[in-house]
């Protein structure tokens, strides 16, 4: 081999190696940076998840901010931020999927004559909704102050029981049906679902229904066996076959009426 072929094969050789070197390096940069995101997608579902948890205990509202923007989407079931991160979520929510760094959350008590749960509603701080002042009532007033507006235009969601928007997110309530989007579901005429279909996808609405539905038999069920353990140590006057009879029938103002009159008596209450 002469000298130049020599000298230009050991330049090609060492342009191979440095390549490899090079391909190798950028390899492991690459899967260090996945490590790094994965790790910083970990830490921001475990503040979401905590913020959820704390939500679900004692606190009314929470108004959290992050450093940078990340997106959560909700399958009912598991919450996944940024397509990766996957979490059993065990708790009922309402929301719909965003992508934000601002986030505000409220708590409503979902009661069918007693608690069934404590729902979290979680929003984008930069959606506005629009509300028919029927509906105002029953929303916190700090969530009122950073959500709500009072303009049509500026509104992403319009909850009405008439009023539609081009391009808007619409949730028309008419007598016992709550239609969003075009997507119509029967409800059981409460508030309570008025802001879960404002605050939450069709699919989310929907299978929050049912988990509500879920909840509710299940709570039945226990306070029917609450009434057989109670009932054996009151008193005569203390008659808990009416109630037990209007649990199990799912009869809300008969249980409540039914309740209060317990308390009315001395007798233990039932919920």
């Amino acid at each position: 081999m002469k000298r130049g072929q020599a000298q230009q094969f050991n330049w090609i050789f060492i342009m191979i190696v440095g390549i490899i070197i090079l391909l190798f390096f950028l390899g492991f940069l690459v899967k260090y940076l996945d490590l790094q995101e994965s790790k910083e997608n970990a830490e921001i579902a475990r503040g979401f998840s905590n913020s959820i948890l704390s939500m679900k205990g004692t606190e009314q509202y929470k108004n959290s901010s992050f450093d940078f923007p990340f997106g959560v989407i909700y399958d009912c079931e598991n919450i996944i931020v940024n397509e990766e991160m996957r979490f059993k979520m065990p708790y009922t929510i309402s929301m719909d999927e965003f992508n934000s760094d601002e986030l505000v959350y409220w708590v409503k008590e979902y009661r069918k004559g007693f608690l069934v749960d404590r729902v979290v509603f979680i929003s984008d701080k930069k959606t506005k909704y629009y509300f028919d002042e029927s509906f105002v009532d029953g929303i916190p007033p700090k969530v009122k102050n950073l959500l709500l507006t009072s303009s049509l235009q500026e509104a992403d969601v319009i909850v009405s029981s008439s009023l539609t928007g081009e391009g808007k997110k619409n949730v028309l309530v008419q007598s016992g049906n709550i239609d969003i989007n075009g997507t119509s579901f029967s409800y059981d005429g409460s508030d309570f679902f008025v802001y879960a279909a404002a605050f939450s996808s069709p699919e989310v609405f929907e299978c929050t229904q049912r988990k509500l539905s879920e909840r509710f038999n299940e709570l039945k069920e226990i306070y029917r066996l609450r009434i057989q353990q109670i009932s054996m140590y009151q008193n005569v006057f203390c008659n808990y076959n009416s109630i037990s009879n209007a649990i199990a029938s799912g009869d809300v103002n008969g249980m409540v009426s039914l309740n209060n009159e317990l308390a009315n008596l001395d007798c233990e209450v039932v919920f």
